[in-house]
């Protein structure tokens, strides 16, 4: 059976104990990869490269994010933005829950055709302002 991958506009659970504790890819598509990733206390993930941007947020735990010869602690709330291929490794203080979203290199959405708006509609002189109140 293929796993379940969310569909835009799907909520996802990222209770991870509903889940049974499983690490598991929520969201892939062309653009990007979404995984929840759970680590139990004193695992690591030995230093690699990430082939893409990565960004790496904790939902719950306790993480040490080590990039290059610098150490990170990440904890509930914070997240970590990796260049492509910059080695990392981590080390779980705690039983922890990330959530990794992986970008697509070269990934382009499809262009919509926009309407061009005329010069009586928004003159250059008097172009359309937001007021912060929705009509």
């Amino acid at each position: 059976m293929a796993l379940h991958h969310a569909c835009s506009g799907e909520v996802v659970d990222l209770n991870a104990e509903l889940a049974g504790g499983k690490t598991a890819v929520l969201v892939k598509n062309d653009a990007l990869e979404i995984i929840r990733l759970t680590i139990e206390k004193g695992g690591e993930i030995p230093t690699h490269r990430a082939p893409n941007q990565l960004i790496v947020q904790c939902l719950s735990g306790k993480v040490e994010f080590a990039i290059n010869d610098k150490v990170e602690t990440l904890t509930p709330g914070k997240l970590l933005h990796l260049a492509c291929r910059e080695p990392h490794s981590l080390k779980a203080l705690e039983r922890s829950v990330l959530l990794l979203t992986l970008l697509m290199p070269g990934y382009e959405p499809p262009k919509e055709e926009v309407q061009e708006a005329s010069e009586e509609s928004f003159p250059a002189s008097d172009s359309p302002a937001w007021t912060g109140v929705a009509s």
